[in-house]
């Protein structure tokens, strides 16, 4: 029986373990499939604003995220010299964390809610209540 347990405990320990900061490190692009599917969910969109986000809208935000900073930028325009914005990142759950831009250059949102997926990540619309998912591409 005990090692009947020790084996089960082997092979779900790797499935249950939680994300840490390290794993939003990378490089990630915006999902169109997966943030178009969320939104058409999300009630109290105006049709003329979901038209405007199902015309291409998604999908083209890059973001390159390090352990303390982190920059976003859209894939026909990619800067020659990246200059990263100074983030701190906490853990609120197992698959959260808060994002927190302090200081000058900052992004609108100063904190932002990461609800790690997989190999996915995805971020609340404050306005519209809907989720945009990027996932990892590096």
């Amino acid at each position: 029986m005990r090692s009947a347990i020790l084996v089960l405990c082997i092979i779900i320990s790797p499935l249950a373990a939680a994300y840490e900061v390290s794993d939003l490190v990378g490089t990630w692009q915006s999902n169109e499939e997966m943030t178009l599917r969320s939104m058409e969910a999300a009630p109290g969109i105006p049709e003329k604003t979901r038209a405007f986000f199902r015309s291409g809208f998604f999908g083209k935000l890059i973001v390159v995220s390090r352990e303390n900073e982190s920059i976003a930028y859209f894939v026909d325009e990619k800067p020659e010299n990246l200059e990263f914005i100074p983030h701190v990142i906490h853990k609120v759950s197992d698959k959260q964390f808060s994002m927190e831009y302090p200081g000058e250059g900052a992004p609108e949102h100063s904190i932002r809610i990461i609800t790690l997926d997989g190999d996915c990540y995805s971020i609340k619309d404050d306005k519209w209540e809907f989720y945009e998912y990027f996932c990892r591409v590096e």
